[in-house]
């Protein structure tokens, strides 16, 4: 594989306090247990195969943290949203993006292996002038 990958997971969650903005929603911190690729983030915040209800305020990743607005009394759903959505943004990482990363790699490794048989080979031809 390119990549060195482990599958993300939630470590954490942490209520950091009321939300300036609607003092009727809480800041909450999931700590992730690594800072996801590239490709990772975008599946996250834009599930598919999940419902994604539970979250009316978008849940975001930045870095190794996902930060949401929680309703009080919504807490576990919107976790288990959270988890729903780690899963799902895994095996799409797992399933499209490292098969794809690889094909590009083998793609380029074959190439660099075609270029070298190549010079070998007129290289070959020229000391038998």
């Amino acid at each position: 594989m390119p990549d060195s990958w482990e599958q993300i997971r939630r470590v954490s969650v942490e209520v950091t306090g009321v939300d300036a903005k609607n003092p009727g929603l809480l800041n909450v911190i999931v700590q992730l247990s690594a800072a996801p690729p590239q490709e990772w983030p975008h599946r996250f915040e834009n599930p598919v195969g999940t419902d994604g209800t539970s979250t009316l305020h978008q849940p975001r990743v930045n870095g190794s943290r996902v930060t949401l607005h929680v309703e009080d009394d919504r807490m576990r759903e919107y976790v288990q949203d959270v988890d729903a959505r780690i899963g799902a943004a895994n095996l799409y990482y797992e399933g499209e993006v490292l098969p794809a990363k690889s094909a590009k790699a083998k793609a380029l490794s074959d190439e660099r292996d075609e270029v070298t048989r190549r010079v070998t080979e007129a290289q070959r031809i020229a000391d038998s002038l």
